[in-house]
């Protein structure tokens, strides 16, 4: 099964499983979707209209997962994917072994999936089916409020990540594209990978300090308990993970809503300098 952590936090903004939650503010939990119910998908489907990120309980094994994945989206298959359009994502390879507890598994920066296709997947599901002993808070940062700091504060850097040539993201058969994408509906897509999955333009390299400030200044944690998850509007979201000790299991499906309802965000100012 694939392991993760094959991308790890920069050391200068690392940290133990247990220090970054204390110095990042964690997720405000206003309505928690039990996927369980009738009213699952309405409810969740609101949800995302309304933050582009949706609490969920009721997940407490694959089956479940499926079941209500198959409901929200049309799954994008990935290469890792099961039969069931998921993703098992664990953490060390021998799961369960005592000998394995306190063993460590790096960070994953924040960044949305499917950065180097063309048309990314508008959501991503994770849930959780074995928490880590110690960390593995899932780190998000929401795309709106990055976009408006960046505005306000850095004008000249988001007129630079909102040009068409920012960057090229993936290997030969990835895209040059925008970090902030305004496309012709009047929403905004957040595009984000790891440094070593996009090379910048010359102009953004110069600014993406500013984009590394802006990203750490809006981040915000929440830890997975088992049998919870969250639903993320993946084009709004950049989602990664804290350091985190000993075994865990997630499962990741990503796809597009049934419903085809617009993701991305709605700006409140448009984009500085030209259109991306």
């Amino acid at each position: 099964m694939p392991q993760e952590g094959d991308a790890a936090v920069p050391a200068s903004r690392a940290s133990t499983p247990d220090e970054r939650p204390h110095s990042q503010p964690s997720l405000p939990i206003t309505a928690i979707v039990d996927a369980r119910q009738s009213r699952a998908v309405e409810r969740s489907a609101a949800g995302l209209h309304k933050r582009g990120l949706v609490s969920l309980k009721g997940l407490d094994d694959r089956e479940s997962v499926a079941r209500f994945t198959a409901q929200i989206m049309t799954v994008q298959r990935q290469r890792s994917d099961g039969p069931d359009g998921l993703t098992s994502l664990t953490h060390p390879a021998q799961f369960g072994s005592r000998s394995t507890e306190r063993i460590a598994s790096s960070g994953l920066a924040p960044r949305t999936a499917g950065s180097a296709l063309v048309h990314p997947p508008g959501l991503l599901l994770l849930a959780c089916l074995r928490a880590p002993a110690q960390g593995g808070h899932v780190r998000l940062v929401d795309g709106k409020k990055l976009y408006i700091y960046m505005t306000q504060r850095c004008p000249a850097a988001a007129a630079v990540f909102s040009a068409a040539s920012a960057g090229f993201f993936g290997g030969s058969g990835g895209v040059t594209a925008p970090a902030f994408c305004r496309r012709g509906d009047g929403r905004v897509s957040l595009r984000l990978a790891p440094d070593s999955a996009v090379r910048w333009c010359a102009e953004a390299k110069t600014h993406l300090p500013q984009l590394q400030d802006a990203l750490a200044r809006n981040e915000i944690t929440v830890k997975l308990q088992a049998g919870e998850g969250l639903l993320v509007d993946n084009l709004r979201w950049a989602s990664g993970r804290t350091t985190s000790v000993g075994p865990y299991q997630f499962m990741r499906a990503l796809g597009f809503p049934h419903d085809n309802r617009p993701t991305g965000v709605l700006p409140t100012q448009p984009a500085p300098g030209g259109t991306a």
